[in-house]
């Protein structure tokens, strides 16, 4: 117990001083994961983890190392290099022929008493939160084969999917791939919305359950939804990934610290704030044009969302003051140059994109119907300069 705890601490202390990166912790539980391919358990866990997302994933998969730890469960990580890309264009289709593979490997092995009756597969985004959460869910048996989430645009979302080793299960997995270039379909849930109607006219919809948010999935904004007393996971879906990335961090440092369960949603949403904020002024900095352009519009969208409103995250009216300070000095800049021709191509391709970006985003409406000093002081700024600009 001893040695654990000091294991922990120093492990902590790393993480916090940048010393243990993600990719490195990514490539250790990738090793592990093969080696214990063959571990045999009730629940087979699976996701796939692509090297664009190793920045993050690495402390999300060390996180959640604890859960299958405890439940004494079977995981394996699936990349690039284990060849199981199907779908180089669009990665969320790749959980459809892993399961496919996984459901044939385990209805071969039913006759030799192999003991995996599940297969679940997770996005690589997801943390566990509660230990045994899934054995609990299980236990309430239905007449569903797939168990899925609720998903505020589509029939489900397929970021945690749970599927009973059976002969349906795997022709309907089948069937999902198969249709992946249905028409007027996106991605692997248009896809699925498609095959639920089939299955409705067939009179199998029954076969597909859906869980409520929290329950294996989260809703989105998913940080401000999110409740530590009752949720079993954290989906980061729809975050930047230096925000999953350094949410994630904060997850297993508080872990390491055996603090994980005490974990407060105000404290996650600052973690959040303080990311955005550091990486803002770093693009401004370095002229990175599209990543400072989507997170002023991601601020912007956030100031709404919570304007006039009471919550329990820290987020108030004066939210988005220190970017609008940092924006403003920016704008600034760019006015107190002469000419446009004076104007150099980053500042004219910057103010260009956010215009492009704020059509969608109506600034005269914005300041019209809204109370808040801290949203006009964001809006004001951005409008004079763009009259400036078009003058």
């Amino acid at each position: 117990m001893i040695i654990r705890w000091l294991l922990l601490v120093l492990m902590a202390c790393a993480i916090s001083n940048g010393h243990i990166s993600s990719v490195s912790l990514m490539d250790d539980i990738l090793t592990d994961s093969v080696e214990r391919w063959g571990s045999p358990s009730r629940i087979f866990y699976a996701t796939f983890v692509s090297k664009n997302i190793a920045s993050y994933a690495g402390f999300v998969q060390q996180f959640n190392r604890a859960y299958f730890e405890a439940s004494n469960s079977s995981v394996r990580y699936f990349t690039e290099e284990t060849g199981h890309n199907y779908h180089a264009s669009d990665m969320r289709w790749n959980k459809v022929p892993i399961v496919v593979e996984l459901l044939h490997r385990y209805l071969a092995e039913a006759s030799t008493a192999s003991p995996t009756q599940f297969i679940a597969f997770f996005d690589a985004d997801i943390l566990f939160l509660r230990p045994h959460f899934l054995d609990d869910i299980l236990a309430r048996r239905g007449e569903w084969e797939v168990l899925l989430s609720e998903d505020l645009l589509d029939v489900a979302n397929s970021g945690f999917i749970v599927t009973r080793v059976s002969a349906w299960s795997l022709q309907f997995f089948r069937r999902w791939w198969e249709m992946r270039h249905h028409a007027n379909t996106f991605c692997d849930q248009h896809v699925l919305n498609a095959l639920s109607l089939q299955l409705a006219n067939e009179g199998q919809l029954h076969k597909l359950a859906l869980l409520p948010f929290g329950a294996i999935n989260s809703q989105w904004p998913p940080l401000e939804h999110f409740d530590p007393a009752v949720d079993n996971v954290l989906h980061l879906l729809g975050e930047f990934d230096f925000v999953r990335q350094a949410v994630a961090r904060y997850f297993l440092e508080q872990q390491n610290k055996e603090k994980a369960s005490v974990v407060d949603a105000a404290d996650v949403m600052q973690v959040k704030v303080a990311a955005l904020k550091t990486t803002f002024r770093e693009a401004l900095a370095r002229g990175d044009v599209t990543q400072s352009v989507d997170i002023i519009s991601h601020v912007c969208e956030m100031q709404l969302r919570f304007e006039g409103r009471e919550n329990h995250l820290g987020i108030g009216d004066d939210f988005s003051v220190s970017f609008i300070d940092a924006l403003s000095s920016f704008l600034t800049d760019v006015e107190a140059q002469a000419t446009p021709r004076a104007r150099s191509a980053l500042n004219a391709q910057w103010l260009q994109l956010l215009a492009l970006r704020l059509k969608c985003f109506p600034l005269s409406d914005v300041v019209s119907r809204s109370s808040s000093t801290a949203t006009v002081r964001l809006a004001l700024p951005i409008r004079s300069t763009l009259k400036r600009l078009e003058s």
